[in-house]
């Protein structure tokens, strides 16, 4: 197996290696982080780690699903703005 291209063509877009956490986390460092064990059960079935409720994958997520909830509610708040300046006058 190629772990460079299938890591190209199936996570690149999410992970970084060096730039910092982006859509998934910086990978640079995962193996002084999380033990081998741990690191082989994630690539073999992320589903079964991320339905397991380990923090070290539940709480990156809240971050991502607040930070999700916060930009929706800016996004509504910015498109009632500019609906409300654009209508015409109520007469």
């Amino acid at each position: 197996m190629d772990g460079p291209a299938i890591f190209s063509a199936n996570c690149n877009s999410c992970p970084t290696i060096g730039g910092g956490n982006l859509a998934g986390p910086d990978l640079k460092a995962v193996t002084e982080e999380q033990p081998q064990k741990w690191l082989v059960n994630f690539i073999s079935d992320p589903n079964l780690v991320i339905t397991s409720a380990d923090p070290t994958v539940t709480e990156p997520l809240e971050k991502y699903i607040a930070l999700v909830a916060w930009v929706a509610t800016f996004v509504g708040w910015v498109y009632r703005l500019v609906s409300d300046l654009t209508s015409p006058p109520i007469s």
